[in-house]
């Protein structure tokens, strides 16, 4: 396992900072230590970057990250802790003003507490800086310096790849082969510019072979009289490749060595100019790109510009933006090889000279282990030729039931081909990634999901320009791209994504000690004797946990986790999203979990929780929430003490009928979603309080001071927003109170009256005093019994997505009421608009610019 500790000190030292400016001087007596804190933890964070460099050359230098990591997480607690107590002062301070006559008993007893905590957390504080400064000094033993903080980082280097290929043991590339070749030869330029065909995939695919078969086909070699080969791997030197192309292309050394004439020189091969033939058709193939440089590439290609009309480059790479950058066609995806494929292969390397059928134990172990391998020939080929000198059958077995990187390490072996990929990443996509080994294989990952996972955890942060949502979603993309994950094409629902095992493999070796997936048949899992029923053990080591639960049927006992006190996250995956495991999660196991005191992330998403306890309270680390689609039907008050909570999802609760009257005091709650929790009856008294809130998936208009729409007044972070029960909203300035104009930053409005006999001119009147900001993008009317629409919509220059539900008195579309910006119009239970569009033949002048246009699920 590698040790990345980068993300976690990034956290700590932003909270330090954090206190020092604002919060000290709340909780006088800790300034101090807190300085001295920050400035030993920053020392230490500037030779980071190298020691985790250098951790696969030495078990000492890992196993000093591993305690440092350790204190770490011990400092970010104390911290948390500290700030929490800070925030909590704040609200008694705005509390105690409202109030009189306070008992002196109280108050001393008060002032006791204060002085306890200021002396116990300055204590630890102390402790934990001693600690961090006596692994300093162990540090100094191991020499490390201070790199730039986006240095490449130094692996080991794989092996070089020549244009030479074995056409006799390669198996299954031939479509490929075809539908390569017709991109490379037909006639289709880009202009001035060369003809830049990448080719992706993850590691191991056989983007190399395929590259090969092409570029030493007779074709190719009849189109294109100059031909040049060039292995690019991690480090894109502009001098160095193009003097390894002009040694490829010509048979000869190059002994120049500056850029211009390196340049020149090409430049005269490509024109003709050194062999006195002109129109000289150029096919060059750079294998394995890495560089997301796009400057290096911009200079790299200009002597291309020179070439004969038909020039092209072929690109071999694994990231999707390496090929954005360079691809002048779209990227040819390869696929994984075909199972008869890949078990030809297999046996190929196993049974070289021998009869297979002479071994059916051994062949019937064979194919499990290709299953296995997932398409993926350099696994076929690693484990094949691991196996090929064996023909005991344990061996085979222990080869099928153990990890891959448990097997032997050699050249050629999967592990080094996937590990480059991963040790690539930068240090907060490295976390991402071995977070994603909580979940188990094909799993179906959700982009929102998994990114307000890393954003609790820490491993995605704003950077003061972008909010750290829209950083995790750019990390995310970033994972697509470079194949760690890849959209599921055969999911109609939204886009969804999985991991390829071998990835997921990975994913486990890397988080190996931090990140513990239980579920039923695993390592983890103690069956009992008697029933149905599993316990399962923790290792001290880990922080982050998650349930799997595969059978609704099996019982569980959650005591393991009491064993460790330090977990930080606890997720429940259910693989029946649609049914509830009601015999999962008893009320003594949800017990069981609300003993771990820090953790930040409780996810109990689709579990048939039906009460959380009132201990839930005394988890004040916890960032995150997910109850969603669960039977829960109230909140206890103690969650309104969580002043560290950010986000509580709520989703489909449909027997949740209200939210505990103290919640404008989650001061620090960012995002709450109750969408489809439609039972609540209105919001909390003082919700306007929670300023923070970018999401509020849906404000239940009330009819009582405290809980109308004007408690939406102050929220001016919000993004997204869904308001319903208008019909509680009956005169212009009430719905004016929302001041949704002056809110800025929201993208998404979701507005919803309950349908009854109403008077339509009242929705007229406050969907009109309902304006938004102009830079609005998306917008849902549902349930308006108006008869037009606003005349405010004509003025939302951004809006993209408009969705009319259940307007049934709408008569129409009336001319220049649609902005030019709306790409997509959705109308469904409009009945007198759907006639309207029938009779006109779906041909309605004033949206022809809208491209697509959806009419009771009829597309138009």
């Amino acid at each position: 396992m590698e040790i990345v500790l980068q993300p976690v000190l990034d956290v700590v030292l932003k909270n330090i900072t954090s206190a020092v400016k604002e919060e000290i001087k709340l909780i006088w007596g800790v300034e101090e230590e807190l300085e001295k804190l920050l400035r030993t933890l920053s020392a230490i964070r500037s030779v980071l970057a190298d020691a985790e460099e250098k951790q696969e050359t030495s078990q000492l230098l890992k196993d000093w990250l591993r305690k440092l990591k350790d204190v770490a997480y011990d400092a970010e607690d104390v911290v948390d802790e500290f700030m929490i107590e800070a925030v909590r002062k704040k609200m008694e301070k705005g509390s105690e003003s409202s109030r009189v006559n306070q008992v002196a008993s109280f108050s001393s007893c008060f002032c006791l507490k204060k002085v306890r905590f200021r002396h116990e957390i300055g204590y630890r504080m102390r402790d934990i800086r001693m600690r961090l400064e006596q692994i300093g000094k162990e540090g100094h033993d191991f020499d490390l310096v201070v790199l730039e903080r986006n240095r490449f980082i130094q692996i080991r280097e794989r092996p070089k790849s020549s244009s030479l290929v074995d056409e006799a043991v390669v198996y299954g590339r031939q479509n490929d082969k075809y539908e390569l070749l017709k991109l490379l030869l037909s006639d289709e330029t880009s202009g001035k510019h060369p003809s830049v065909i990448p080719v992706v995939g993850m590691g191991g695919l056989g983007k190399t072979t395929l590259a090969q078969l092409v570029y030493n086909s007779k074709e190719a070699q009849q189109k294109f009289l100059l031909r040049g080969w060039v292995c690019v791997s991690e480090e894109f030197d502009v001098k160095r490749l193009t003097r390894a192309i002009i040694e490829s292309v010509t048979g000869n050394s190059c002994d120049l060595l500056e850029i211009d004439p390196l340049q020149q020189r090409l430049k005269n091969l490509l024109t003709g100019k050194t062999s006195g033939h002109s129109d000289q058709r150029c096919l060059i193939v750079l294998d394995d790109m890495w560089s997301e440089n796009p400057y290096d590439w911009e200079n790299f290609r200009l002597p291309f510009i020179y070439g004969a009309r038909g020039t092209k480059i072929l690109v071999t790479t694994r990231s999707r933006k390496v090929a954005s950058i360079v691809g002048t066609m779209s990227p040819y995806d390869l696929k994984g090889l075909p199972y008869d494929d890949c078990l030809k292969l297999f046996v190929q390397k196993v049974f070289a000279g021998e009869r297979p059928d002479s071994y059916p134990n051994l062949v019937e172990i064979g194919i499990k282990i290709v299953e296995k391998c997932g398409g993926v020939p350099l696994a076929v080929k690693s484990l094949g030729g691991l196996l090929c000198n064996k023909r005991d059958e344990i061996e085979w077995l222990n080869v099928l039931q153990s990890p891959i990187w448990n097997l032997a390490q050699g050249s050629y072996d999967i592990l080094p081909a996937l590990r480059l990929s991963y040790q690539n990443l930068p240090a907060n996509l490295k976390s991402c990634f071995a977070y994603c080994s909580l979940f188990p294989k094909d799993y179906i990952y959700r982009k929102d999901e998994l990114v307000e996972l890393w954003v609790e955890e820490g491993y995605v942060q704003a950077d003061g320009h972008r909010q750290a949502v829209d950083m995790g979603n750019e990390f995310f993309d970033d994972l697509l791209m470079r194949s760690f994950l890849y959209q599921d094409p055969n999911w109609k629902w939204g886009a969804k994504y999985r991991m390829h095992d071998l990835i997921h493999d990975l994913a486990e070796f890397i988080s190996t000690e931090e990140c513990i997936r239980m579920e039923e048949g695993t390592s983890l899992t103690v069956p009992e004797t008697s029933q149905k029923s599993t316990s399962l053990l923790i290792p001290q080591m880990a922080r982050f946990s998650s349930f799997v639960c595969h059978n609704m049927l099996t019982t569980v006992d959650l005591g393991g986790l009491c064993s460790n006190k330090s977990l930080r996250t606890f997720l429940f995956v259910g693989l029946f999203p649609y049914k509830p495991h009601k015999q999962v999660l008893s009320k003594a196991n949800i017990d069981l979990v609300l003993q771990l005191k820090c953790l930040r992330v409780l996810k109990l998403e689709h579990s048939a929780l039906e009460e959380l306890p009132d201990s839930i309270g005394s988890l004040k680390f916890l960032k995150l929430i997910d109850l969603s689609n669960t039977e829960v039907r109230k909140l206890p008050p103690s969650i309104c003490t969580l002043y560290n909570l950010q986000r509580l999802k709520l989703k489909n609760c449909r027997n949740l009928t209200e939210l505990p009257k103290d919640m404008g005091n989650l001061i620090n709650l960012s995002y709450l979603d109750t969408e489809m929790s439609v039972y609540l009856k209105c919001m909390p008294p003082q919700i306007g309080k929670l300023r923070k809130l970018q999401v509020l998936s849906l404000f239940v208009s009330g009819t009582e001071t405290g809980s109308k729409i004007a408690e939406l007044k102050d929220m001016t972070s919000l993004r997204v927003l869904g308001i319903s029960r208008l019909e509680n909203v009956v005169t212009a300035e009430d719905a004016m109170g929302a001041d949704l104009k002056n809110k800025k930053h929201l993208n998404q409005l979701h507005v919803e009256w309950t349908w009854g006999t109403r008077d339509g001119i009242i929705d007229e009147v406050v969907l009109e005093s309902l304006s938004p900001h102009v830079t609005l993008k998306s917008l849902s009317i549902y349930g308006y019994a108006g008869t037009c629409l606003p005349s405010w919509l004509r003025k939302l220059t951004s809006l993209q997505n408009l969705t009319l539900f259940e307007c049934r008195l709408l008569a129409s579309l009336a001319e220049n009421v649609l902005p030019p910006s709306l790409q997509s119009l959705t109308i469904s239970l409009c009945p007198i608009l759907h006639k309207r569009c029938k009779r006109n033949g779906g041909d309605w002048s004033n949206i022809s610019h809208v491209s697509r246009v959806c009419v009771s699920g009829e597309y138009m």
